[in-house]
């Protein structure tokens, strides 16, 4: 069943599904004032998954359509991955593909239709396993999963509790998306006005290589950044500066020229080959 819109009113419910009514209440309004995909994974995870009395429970961000990221997780310890593409046999992402929740009773059921690593299981709840896609009409933004100890069916009610967390959710997580990419394009604006300034000021191309490396981790939140400077002239060589955020313990390389028509790209990379692998091919074949 596709995720549908619901509201709901405690009255007349039993204590504790009325419990978890109220709880999922205060959910909506954390996650009313949550600005960020973080701060939107925190609400969920430790309000959202008890108010649905989970044993464990996990939050997921859709990025390039085909990859699920996920935000934040309760109960598995390390044994949940970051990422999944959509392409893995996993409930939480069949319920992405479907756009229908996956509601499985018990460890043995999971086992046989999905095939997920045993450590995961093992962490989980042994009872009910629920994913449902976090949708905006049709369209997935993400996902949310949860296990429970006992092995029953979601209530009509349960169901519809668990659908309506999974419309905040959804709406909360858009909001944040958009709020996070208009703050990535402002600060990228600012990163280029600085480079600009920089380059202006700039009485050499090695000085111009310089601001820009500098300023481009930031504008293009990158781990590490190498600029080529390159010249026409035979007789005109210049070495370009790299620029790098701290990582494990890596080494200096400098290739000889490599040399394309009239042109000259002297290479100085600072990385490791793990992080600049394709940098560093390039300095293999110069070097060759």
């Amino acid at each position: 069943m596709a995720v549908g819109r619901r509201s709901w009113s405690t009255s007349g419910l039993t204590s504790d599904f009325a419990d978890h009514a109220a709880r999922l209440h205060d959910v909506t309004a954390g996650l009313a004032a949550a600005a960020t995909t973080s701060e939107i994974a925190d609400v969920v995870i430790t309000q959202g998954i008890p108010a649905l009395s989970a044993r464990t429970g996990v939050l997921g961000v859709l990025e390039e359509q085909d990859e699920l990221r996920f935000l934040r997780s309760v109960g598995y310890g390390d044994v949940f991955p970051e990422r999944l593409s959509l392409d893995e046999p996993w409930p939480i992402t069949a319920a992405v593909r479907t756009r229908t929740m996956v509601e499985l009773r018990d460890v043995v059921e999971r086992r046989a239709e999905y095939a997920v690593p045993e450590r995961v299981w093992k962490a989980s709840g042994q009872g009910t396993l629920v994913a449902v896609p976090l949708l905006i009409g049709n369209r997935p933004v993400g996902a949310l999963g949860f296990t429970r100890e006992e092995s029953r069916p979601l209530s009509a009610d349960e169901r519809g509790l668990v659908e309506t967390l999974a419309n905040q959710a959804a709406l909360a997580l858009e909001r944040a998306v958009l709020f996070e990419a208009d703050h990535r394009a402002r600060e990228q604006a600012e990163g280029l006005q600085r480079v600009a300034s920089a380059v202006a000021l700039a009485a050499t191309m090695v000085d111009v290589a310089t601001a820009v490396a500098s300023e481009a981790l930031a504008v293009l939140n990158a781990s590490g950044v190498t600029v080529v400077l390159a010249r026409a002239s035979d007789s005109l060589v210049s070495t370009s500066p790299s620029r790098c955020r701290p990582t494990r313990q890596g080494s200096m390389r400098r290739s000889r020229l490599l040399e394309t028509h009239a042109f000259h790209f002297p290479l100085l990379i600072s990385a490791n080959t793990d992080t600049f692998n394709l940098s560093c091919r390039i300095c293999d074949c110069a070097d060759a």
